[in-house]
């Protein structure tokens, strides 16, 4: 399940859903991001194209390269907030949708999250009342494993929206803390309110969690990271890392034949 996604949040965990379905297990995916080709038992219901809702913002797009390059020059919270409004309206616009209201009335063995910016969906997750696995597309952030537990000291683990490695001198250290707590305020207590105010407006329930306690319940948390690719951390055994599980073996390279030139050599 994810409100919001882009192609690279989804082919990380394809591999995963079709595996399942040629397992014999039937799987509904809602996702604004509609699969290439189609898989046995593997239903795809699309929301909303997304990725064309944030081209046409009036304001300019975050580009995440540019937001890495500049994330010390306060661009990052900056876009990070922008971001964040962007998101409040997708996640208005697919809970009115009468395909995914539908969805109310089925029932699941087990619901598999991409948990980043997907807090929105943390009211179906409750509505559905089942077992739950975390997906995060990216090496899970420290606010991701605070979820269930886990930490992130920022003066050994480089914050997501910084450059660093774990081999951080004084300075460094401290823009990643300051990075560190901004980011985590702005989740906290900005971002995350929102999406309950949101999900509890938009299913006719006040009652519902927080989402601390709804996404708390979390039985795993599958992490597209790997101390190899960056810094190593600390984690809780219900963290794995599954980075590389979208990769597929490699295609022979093409076979050149080499010419030959007058004078004997090889070009």
């Amino acid at each position: 399940m994810a409100f919001i996604s882009s192609k690279s949040h989804k082919i990380t965990y394809e591999p995963l859903l079709r595996e399942l379905g040629a397992r014999g297990h039937e799987i509904t995916v809602l996702t604004p991001i509609k699969s290439s080709k189609r898989f046995y038992n593997v239903q795809d219901i699309q929301t909303l194209d997304v990725e064309q809702i944030l081209a046409n913002s009036s304001s300019t797009p975050a580009n995440v390269f540019e937001l890495k390059r500049h994330s010390f020059k306060g661009v990052t919270q900056n876009t990070f907030l922008l971001n964040i409004r962007k998101f409040e309206k997708i996640c208005e616009m697919t809970l009115d949708l009468a395909h995914v209201k539908e969805l109310h009335s089925q029932k699941f063995d087990l619901i598999l999250l991409d948990v980043i910016f997907n807090e929105c969906a943390a009211g179906y997750v409750h509505k559905f009342n089942t077992s739950l696995i975390l997906i995060s597309s990216a090496s899970a952030s420290s606010w991701i494993l605070r979820y269930t537990g886990g930490s992130s000291l920022p003066s050994l683990i480089p914050n997501v929206f910084t450059d660093y490695t774990h081999q951080m001198n004084f300075f460094q250290r401290t823009i990643n803390f300051i990075t560190e707590v901004s980011t985590t305020l702005i989740h906290s207590y900005y971002f995350i309110p929102k999406m309950e105010a949101i999900y509890r407006q938009k299913l006719n329930d006040a009652h519902i969690p927080s989402v601390h306690e709804i996404l708390g319940n979390a039985s795993l948390i599958l992490s597209n990271g790997h101390f190899a690719l960056r810094s190593p951390k600390p984690l809780l055994p219900d963290v794995i890392e599954v980075a590389g599980m979208h990769c597929r073996p490699a295609n022979p390279l093409p076979k050149v034949k080499a010419k030959h030139s007058d004078s004997g050599k090889v070009s």
